[in-house]
């Protein structure tokens, strides 16, 4: 959505407010992710992603800087629908915005700073465990992936993140 479609509904305020409200309440605008099998879709995002996964990636209408390392193949590229597809084992970082970026695959880390909606969903290993996602250094706050998928966003929105808070009995 352009800058003056969110002024003329009237959402650029509570975007910015929200923005503001995050930082000053020491929210924060960075994600991680790990998991060992599962499928993440980061939607319209700004920042910088970067992680290492085996597995396939889709990129879809990036601008600005896509870096890859490791044993990675581009498997698909077309510049008339701006899309481009990797496959192997390595590390993607991108720097810029991006319309969406699908990955599945297993032996995911990485982050995201910045801002985006990210899907996740994840698949039990031979661990049971789904994988976890957890906002900047909070590494004993970690949240699950659930199989069935959830959707989570970045900067860290305190509402999706509930505290749980102790009250007095019931009764009299």
């Amino acid at each position: 959505m352009s800058t003056r479609a969110l002024f003329r509904t009237g959402t650029a305020g509570v975007a910015l407010a929200m923005l503001g409200f995050s930082h000053a309440q020491g929210l924060s605008d960075t994600i991680n992710l790990q998991t060992s099998i599962g499928s993440f879709k980061m939607i319209d995002g700004k920042g910088l992603t970067s992680f290492s996964f085996e597995g396939t990636v889709l990129l879809i209408e990036v601008t600005g800087t896509v870096r890859t390392e490791g044993n990675l193949k581009l498997e698909f590229d077309d510049p008339r629908m701006k899309r481009k597809a990797y496959y192997g084992k390595g590390r993607i970082t991108v720097e810029g915005s991006w319309r969406g970026i699908q990955w599945f695959g297993s032996n995911l880390l990485g982050y995201v700073k910045g801002n985006s909606k990210i899907r996740l969903t994840g698949e039990f290993d031979r661990n049971l465990s789904t994988g976890s996602y957890w906002y900047g250094n909070k590494v004993n706050e970690k949240f699950p992936w659930y199989t069935s998928g959830i959707t989570v966003v970045v900067p860290e929105d305190p509402r999706l993140s509930p505290k749980p808070t102790r009250r007095g009995g019931y009764g009299g």
